[in-house]
């Protein structure tokens, strides 16, 4: 899996850094071509952030589209960093049915969905606890919706505890995952047990 290299306001479309100032911007290619030649049997994915954002979103098509040309690419894995408004779920929509346009897999991966960035909260009342377990069986309808074209959905960490959320973009309270810092599921994780 090679992992978040697309900026779309670059402009050949991909961030700075080592890898790009020392092999160029095909460090890409390069690196999706030795990963196939290593192993021709391996799964490989480009996986994102924001890809949800309409110029992002065309960015990542186009990348992989190339490399989907090229026999290089088996699917693209979908960041889900995700908070209570966005994305919506017409974006996200909008975003599956693009990315299987390409007929590659589609994975969800970092699932989270953070709720308290700004500290407005000192504890998980029972209304945001609500807000948290509607928020997360709208995520898993649009992904039940896709079926067949997702082929995995993973979240980022399992318990609250070990949520890298808990420290950016500093530390502060959050309850973003199914399970809370004891390990017990919490109503987020009941609202998609029951699907």
């Amino acid at each position: 899996m090679l992992n978040e290299a697309v900026d779309p306001n670059a402009k050949d479309g991909l961030w700075a850094g080592l890898w790009k100032d020392i092999i160029g911007p095909q460090y890409v290619e390069i690196a999706f071509e030795a990963a196939r030649k290593a192993d021709p049997n391996a799964r490989l994915f480009y996986n994102d952030f924001n890809e949800w954002k309409p110029q992002k979103r065309e960015a990542i098509y186009a990348l992989v589209k190339k490399l989907k040309s090229k026999g290089l690419i088996d699917g693209i894995g979908m960041q889900q960093h995700a908070n209570l408004f966005e994305p919506s779920a017409s974006e996200l929509n909008t975003t599956i049915s693009r990315f299987a346009e390409l007929g590659v897999e589609i994975h969800v991966t970092e699932l989270d969905v953070e709720v308290n960035r700004n500290g407005q909260y000192t504890e998980l009342t029972s209304a945001l606890n609500q807000k948290i377990a509607q928020r997360y069986k709208e995520l898993l309808d649009i992904y039940l919706k896709h079926a067949g074209q997702i082929t995995a959905v993973m979240t980022f960490n399992v318990t609250d505890a070990s949520s890298w959320l808990r420290y950016h973009p500093n530390a502060h309270l959050t309850w973003p995952l199914l399970f809370d810092a004891q390990g017990h599921p919490r109503l987020a994780f009941w609202a998609i047990a029951k699907r």
